[in-house]
């Protein structure tokens, strides 16, 4: 993962994974997250909504593509737009699918291809070229983990939003 990135560990368990609004919205009851955030400014927010819970939550920054956690450590692991960053981003569902605890959720939403090389998108954006994936090369890569795709919901061919579970 690029420095700056940090991951919220919250100490509570998942009892529905569902999506609204193009966001993932359910219940945190008791799990373990681990959630990929970008930059200082986002640490520092991620530190604040987890600051309710106390000793239960932790604010690190890692490398999602060598996690520093045993493996089965974590319920969920969330990704929301930024695999696509991660120059070897299969080894990054692989390190993800690794650390996920029998029964664990990957809850996903990111982009393909199709929009990161988009010129409106190169233009305005500075996204790594290199590591853009399709829809087929995303999931193809998820299942080949041992995940169990349980949802996916694809954007057109500008991203998918999803679930896999180990």
């Amino acid at each position: 993962m690029p420095d700056g990135h940090a991951a919220r560990q919250v100490d509570r368990r998942v009892d529905e994974g569902g999506f609204k609004d193009s966001r993932f919205s359910y219940e945190l009851i008791r799990a373990t997250c681990y959630a990929p955030y970008g930059g200082a400014e986002m640490v520092a927010l991620a530190e604040q909504r987890v600051a309710k819970y106390g000793e239960r939550a932790h604010v690190f920054v890692g490398d999602v593509a060598v996690i520093a956690a045993p493996d089965a450590s974590f319920d969920i692991v969330v990704d929301y737009d930024i695999i696509h960053h991660i120059p070897p981003w299969p080894q990054a569902l692989h390190e993800i699918a690794r650390v996920l605890r029998p029964g664990g959720s990957f809850y996903f939403e990111d982009l393909f291809r199709a929009f990161i090389s988009a010129w409106p998108i190169r233009a305005l954006f500075d996204h790594p070229q290199a590591t853009q994936f399709t829809a087929a090369e995303f999931r193809t890569e998820l299942e080949a983990t041992g995940l169990s795709v349980c949802q996916w919901r694809e954007l057109g061919t500008w991203g998918v939003m999803g679930c896999a579970d180990k």
